[in-house]
């Protein structure tokens, strides 16, 4: 059998259970045998009754010290207590038992004496016994088979793990031993890596830790150099047509003019974007800066440039309450100069749309900002020579490229989120990186404090009082209305009917959530923006989406449902002006991971250093989401915590990248295949 070999040829998997694994997207012995487990139960780790409770759990050799019983706690509810009997290595005679809930066929399993291997976490029943809960268990006489590294696999409904487990044995038992390995042996020779049916035994059956981590490690190289080589492919493929910008002075002399002084932070970032202007390949650039940091101006600048040079800018938001605020911010920047700027979102009439439209397409408006109705197929442009999308990482690789094939090839790509600039590397490595790290004159730090519900009082006061003072606030809660499954979580609805009842007719307060129309909520924004709503309680909608500088407080509800990154995010919804700000955290989740995370928001306002904690806390593929995993998705690859690792992973793939042998390139053509599919994977999500 080879991997493309359909599973329903299978000794064993018939139309049933052929029909459960389409479902659960299998359909090839290939398929079968990358079916990663979740985790690993490592029964060669051995331990006792008489050590300190472990952490993890371990493999005890004991007797049964009798039949076992079984107890009815309640209908529906029974228990199987088998007694064990344990001898330390001192002679000393240890009673213990092992639990099972709602197992009651287990009676009549053990016969007492009998010599048992257990799996799983001992606890401590009283100060001189102990219990396992349902411990996985073999005979003594089994321990060959029992006494492994066992997978455990995802669920697939309908199929049993013993079952699954016993098709991924046929399926490896039946594989080609003759096919050909798709790594190059060169590869597999210079970086040490097993052929591919030793990769699937060490995944699946793995005879010790080494055969697992070297099983690990070739498909965590495959992932790295299936990226490296997707993103050597788009560099490459960066220097076609292009803008061809000229006029510095005069753009230089438009940044010298505004209202206020750019950062030193700012002018170097746009002498990066000016040299790729004016370089000979397409600008492929990554700017990142804290919330506030001004990123907007910067784009405003690149699009008075290209203006200037004949070309239109296409600026794609991630909402169409951002694109809004930036169509009017380039505006009143822009158009003063005589550049039209017009704004495209799906909420637009059909008339005002196709207006704008035709704008586009003769070239009489420059500067188009907006939503995902920029890549629309119905969308053209004049002369399109920049693209910029704001928060990029919201976007899907492919919604990228599709809004830059429609805008030539210069391409800025903007991000506040804090993102480890080691892991912005790797996951967005076609784009060179700017970054700014200065935040502009009279800014003040943020103050920031958590507090458990029982100080909301004071803050609904403190809140208040800021509202005498002429500012607003901002208050935010995970849920727009109250879970069953999770009440003690804050929602819109309540915490909105609060404030309201502690306010009476002091303040006014609104409320804004993704279930209210669209234009409800651009009622909401407008009121608040025009200082008619003094308080606006909303979900994470206006983490990327509302600036107002008059706001100074902002009220973070339930904040340890939320990452560090996002709270980073939503701080810097306040400190917009030079006004003292403030931000509250309040949750009444004290454990210790909770309190941790809440001390490091609390002290620090880097967002590079909330990122690296944020990344260290919760790991990549959290960190990121699914869509974030960047290019291809990095399922086990941890860039982050082994660049050594992908180091090797780009090197190798510029060697096959530029190698000629057939076998280099039939493997990068596998290669860029795979990184397609998981980019369209990515963007449909």
């Amino acid at each position: 059998m080879r991997p493309e070999t359909p599973v329903t040829e299978l000794k064993g998997v018939g139309r049933v259970r052929a029909q459960k694994l389409h479902d659960a997207g299998i359909e090839t012995v290939g398929g079968l045998l990358n079916m990663l487990p979740n985790r690993y139960e490592d029964r060669t780790v051995f331990g006792g009754f008489d050590l300190p409770v472990p952490d993890t759990p371990v493999t005890v050799r004991a007797c049964a010290g009798a039949k076992g019983t079984v107890r009815r706690i309640r209908r529906g509810m029974s228990l199987f207590v088998l007694p064990l009997i344990w001898k330390s290595a001192d002679g000393k005679t240890v009673k213990a038992e092992a639990v099972w809930f709602n197992q009651p066929y287990l009676s009549g399993t053990f016969a007492p004496g009998e010599e048992l291997l257990l799996f799983g976490r001992i606890t401590k029943k009283d100060k001189e016994a102990f219990r396992m809960y349902a411990p996985k268990f073999a005979r003594a006489a089994d321990e060959e088979t029992f006494v492994r590294i066992t997978p455990v696999y995802p669920k697939v409904d309908g199929i049993g793990p013993g079952v699954l487990s016993g098709m991924i044995r046929r399926a490896w038992d039946d594989l080609d031993a003759g096919m050909t390995d798709p790594v190059p042996d060169h590869l597999r020779r210079d970086y040490g890596l097993p052929d591919y049916r030793e990769t699937i035994r060490g995944i699946h059956f793995p005879e010790n830790r080494e055969m697992l981590d070297a099983a690990m490690r070739r498909l965590k190289f495959e992932e790295g150099i299936r990226i490296a080589t997707g993103i050597l492919r788009i560099r490459c493929s960066g220097g076609g047509t292009r803008a061809v910008v000229r006029d510095f002075d005069q753009v230089r002399a438009f940044a010298a003019g505004l209202p206020f002084e750019l950062t030193g932070a700012q002018k170097h970032v746009l002498e990066e974007i000016f040299g790729d202007f004016s370089g000979d390949r397409a600008m492929n650039r990554m700017l990142q800066g804290d919330v506030g940091s001004g990123k907007t101006i910067i784009a405003v600048i690149c699009a008075y440039q290209m203006a200037l040079s004949g070309y239109q800018t296409v600026y794609m938001a991630p909402t169409e309450i951002l694109a809004e605020q930036h169509a009017k911010n380039f505006a009143a920047l822009l158009e003063p100069h005589g550049i039209r700027t017009a704004m495209l979102t799906g909420s637009l009439k059909p008339s005002e749309a196709q207006r704008v439209r035709e704008g586009l397409e003769n070239g009489e408006i420059q500067v188009a900002v907006g939503t995902h109705a920029l890549i629309q197929e119905k969308t053209h442009f004049y002369n399109p020579g920049l693209v910029i999308t704001d928060e990029q990482h919201r976007f899907g690789v492919r919604q990228r490229g599709q809004l830059s094939n429609k805008g030539g090839c210069h391409t800025l790509v903007m991000s506040a989120t804090p993102i480890p600039r080691t892991t912005a590397l790797t996951l967005y490595g076609d784009l060179d990186l700017s970054v700014i790290d200065e935040l502009p004159a009279g800014r003040k730090k943020i103050k920031t404090y958590f507090y458990t519900t029982k100080a909301l009082t004071k803050i609904y006061g403190f809140i208040e009082d800021q509202i005498r003072e002429g500012h607003q606030a901002f208050i935010v809660c995970p849920f727009i209305e109250e879970s069953e499954e999770m009440p003690e979580v804050a929602d819109v609805t309540r915490v909105c009917a609060d404030i309201r009842k502690f306010a009476g007719k002091r303040f006014k307060t609104e409320a804004l959530h993704a279930k209210q129309k669209p234009e409800q909520k651009e009622r909401v924004i407008r009121r608040f923006t025009e200082g008619k709503t003094d308080v606006l309680v909303a979900t994470s909608i206006i983490e990327v989406g509302i600036d107002v500088a008059n706001v100074t407080t902002v009220l973070v509800m339930s904040a340890d449902r939320f990452g560090l990154a996002q709270l980073h995010q939503l701080r810097g919804r306040t400190g917009r002006s030079g006004t003292q700000s403030y931000c509250f955290l309040v949750s009444d989740n004290l454990n210790e991971t909770t309190v941790e995370r809440m001390k490091i928001i609390v002290n620090s306002t880097s967002g590079q250093e909330i990122a690296m904690a944020d990344y260290r806390l919760r790991g990549p593929g959290e960190y990121f989401g699914f869509r974030q995993h960047g290019y291809g998705g990095l399922r086990l690859l941890d860039p982050l915590a082994e660049p050594e690792l992908f180091d090797s992973c780009v090197k190798a793939a510029r060697e096959i990248y530029d190698s000629g042998s057939a076998e280099d390139m039939i493997f990068k053509d596998r290669l860029l295949s795979e990184f397609d599919e998981k980019t369209r994977e990515i963007s449909m999500t």
